[in-house]
């Protein structure tokens, strides 16, 4: 698996190979120009020792050499920056979007397996870790492995003994690397996942504050992230206590050279065998040689760490992505037909939906009624492909609906849910959203129809009012989404519970609104007021995934045990009140029950 991550990281950054290649080329040049004023200084000491260097003349020649050796070092290095930034960036890019464009093709079961925490932690942190890799590391790490053979290789040209002595510590760190790697890669894993496990606990939290604060829950009693934390701080911790020892020792042994060149090169100037320039040189140069050792131990992990960033990212962006219909299909009629359609949700082990067959005409209503999880959502659910049913068929004017592309078997489809979502944008592009190319003439007509223009022009900036989640109440948004059905003007209607947040002035509004919406249409409702389906043309029942009667609400009332039992119930509703004497008593059990507490 993770060669296969390396060759697609080598594909994902082959756009933009050129740049980083010269980029890092830059680097090995202005890496190789910081070790040009050591050999200048070699030069010097060596010309005031042999009387080379008689005038300020030569002097001032070799500070300008160095001076200007540092200024293209500089400019090396702005410009490598600037090349690797610069493909960093348009990676960045190209990665981001093409993991937007991975999360619009998953299915909304697909959906639902991925946290939300860990979408964002894919999307932002993991693309932020491969920007930061390739816009600093990259050129970096080049430097870091060309410099010391270079280097290494011009002590070996000055003096063969020394050089020897300079690399003598590197068969010491290599060991002690060995050991402080050891199981790197599945501490790495373990790491991502209790990381991973924190995000989700977090955004958990801060998504159920309206709960944490209704019943006082702190921090430090919600279980789930007290573990979270644990479980983090626990891993750190370990790794951090197994590497101390040889992480210690290997950066010991990276200054090693000092005490085996000072001693052996300051023996051999006293015996005459090694000169002043020489010991000099090997001083400032030798003793630094194994340093860039420390930057690539400090790279293999980041690349480590960025590698397995990679893995979720191409886990992501490679899924599978929801088969569909190669051409356009003629849609005849809309008639929507239920052939014993089955279906379990992943994880399952009861069947959600157990063949299941019925048929919604063309220009009739039809209802699915039934006890809470029966399955009513989910045969909404399955006519736009939200989910794939694993056996029967649905058809829509007698094309299986897999053989519909996307595009086309979303443009046949109009929602009103009972969860709104309203996007952070205006009131006139939250309505537009079903059908991009309307005028605002024609936003406000849909408004208007929807019942909804009224409180709109109530606000600040009418229709360009900037509007967001929460920022609107429970039977505004049903109406903004009533609004965005009706301007997407689509042959099927699908309403689920489109009331079932609005109080009794709103649901009053919202059904005028949708009986205009169902003129001419397709129209599957899903409610649990049965009140308000008297009048549609059929009704299905459901309990537990199958349908067990359909017909008008005059037929299953007399054949139908359990619409009789649902249509009773609904009407005790309707009729319960509480007396005063009720209302009394309720009171005194309610101080009773406080004082006890």
């Amino acid at each position: 698996m993770k060669n296969q991550t390396v060759e697609w990281f080598v594909e994902l950054v082959g756009s933009q190979k050129r740049r980083l290649i010269v980029s890092m080329i830059l680097a090995v040049i202005y890496a190789l120009l910081t070790i040009v004023p050591y050999l200048i200084i070699y030069q010097m000491i060596d010309g005031f020792v042999n009387g080379t260097i008689t005038g300020t003349k030569e002097v001032w020649y070799w500070v300008l050499a160095a001076g200007s050796a540092l200024v293209a070092k500089m400019a090396f290095q702005l410009l490598s920056g600037l090349l690797s930034h610069k493909a960093a960036f348009q990676l960045l890019f190209e990665l981001r979007q093409k993991l937007v464009d991975s999360v619009g093709r998953l299915t909304l079961g697909e959906s639902n397996k991925q946290a939300s925490a860990t979408v964002k932690k894919i999307i932002a942190d993991d693309v932020d870790k491969v920007e930061t890799f390739i816009a600093h590391h990259m050129p970096d790490m080049a430097a870091a492995i060309v410099m010391p053979i270079v280097a290494t290789l011009a002590l070996f040209y000055i003096d063969w003994r020394l050089a020897l002595l300079a690399i003598l510590p590197l068969p010491i760190a290599i060991f002690l690397q060995v050991k402080m790697f050891k199981g790197f890669n599945q501490r790495v894993e373990r790491y991502y996942q209790v990381v991973g496990d924190l995000h989700i606990c977090i955004v958990d939290f801060v998504k159920s504050i309206q709960v944490v604060k209704a019943f006082n829950i702190k921090v430090s009693s919600y279980q789930k992230y007290r573990q979270a934390v644990a479980a983090h701080h626990e891993l750190v911790t370990n790794w951090l206590l197994d590497t101390k020892t040889p992480a210690a020792l290997f950066k010991l042994s990276l200054e090693l050279g000092f005490i085996f060149i000072l001693p052996v090169s300051v023996w051999l100037h006293a015996e005459g065998s090694l000169s002043l320039p020489t010991l000099f040189v090997f001083m400032l140069l030798g003793v630094g040689l194994m340093q860039p050792l420390y930057n690539l131990v400090e790279f293999g992990g980041m690349f480590s760490e960025m590698l397995k960033g990679v893995e979720s990212i191409q886990r992501f962006c490679t899924h599978k992505p929801q088969q569909e219909g190669d051409s356009l299909q003629a849609v005849v009629s809309t008639d929507i037909c239920f052939d014993q359609v089955s279906f379990t949700h992943d994880g399952a082990t009861d069947k959600t939906l157990d063949e299941v067959s019925f048929v919604a005409e063309q220009g009739r209503i039809t209802a699915i009624v039934g006890p809470s999880g029966a399955g009513k959502t989910t045969i909404a659910q399955l006519i736009p492909r939200f989910f794939d049913n694993q056996s029967g068929s649905i058809r829509i004017g007698g094309v299986p609906v897999q053989q519909f592309p996307l595009n086309q078997l979303m443009s046949l489809v109009s929602f009103v849910f009972q969860d709104v979502f309203i996007f952070e944008q205006s009131i006139a592009d939250n309505i537009r959203m079903g059908n991009e190319a309307l005028s605002l003439a024609e936003v406000e007509s849909a408004a208007i129809a929807a019942c909804a223009h009224e409180f709109i022009q109530e606000m600040p900036d009418g229709y360009q009012t900037i509007v967001k989640q929460g920022s609107l109440s429970g039977g505004q948004a049903q109406r903004i989404a009533i609004a965005r059905a009706l301007a997407k003007n689509s042959p099927i209607l699908i309403l689920d519970e489109a009331t079932a947040y609005a109080d009794a002035r709103n649901e009053v509004r919202i059904q005028q609104a949708i009986s205009r919406l169902m003129r001419g249409r397709t129209v599957l409702v899903i409610a649990h007021r049965l009140n308000t389906l008297t009048q549609v043309d059929k009704i299905v029942v459901i309990q537990d995934g199958r349908n067990v009667s359909q017909g008008t609400h005059t037929q299953l009332l007399a054949e139908c045990e359990l619409y009789q039992a649902m249509w009773n119930a609904h009407q005790r509703t309707k009729q319960w009140r509480m007396t005063e004497k009720q209302l009394t008593q309720q009171s005194e059990l309610y101080l009773v029950g406080k004082e006890t507490c």
